[in-house]
């Protein structure tokens, strides 16, 4: 079947069993694709991945307890004294543009 290049022709990425029409699949994918106005594989695909549910993941820096640790060093954190030191080093070094507190 050739394919052509119109959006609504080509492949819808939501869901399909890659073996084809009559084959089981034997795991789980991430992504599952179906061709497009093909309602009948649609159904059968929406069925598969909501009996079989992908565990979510969520990388320990980008949990909120992480998030809030360091956005708590932001908000509570000493910025008069930080930029004190760093005036006294520019001072003493004579570099860089100086700034008044």
């Amino acid at each position: 079947m050739a394919h052509s290049t119109m959006a609504h022709d080509r492949y819808a990425a939501v869901c399909s069993f890659p073996l084809g029409q009559g084959h089981e699949l034997t795991y789980s994918p991430y992504v599952y694709h179906v061709h497009a106005h093909d309602l009948d594989t649609l159904e059968r695909t929406i069925k598969t991945a909501i009996a079989h549910p992908i565990k979510s993941y969520i990388p320990e820096n980008m949990r909120f307890d992480h998030v809030r640790r360091i956005m708590a060093g932001v908000v509570e954190g000493d910025w008069r004294g930080k930029a004190e030191l760093i005036l006294q080093e520019r001072i003493s070094s004579g570099g860089g543009d100086l700034f008044v507190l």
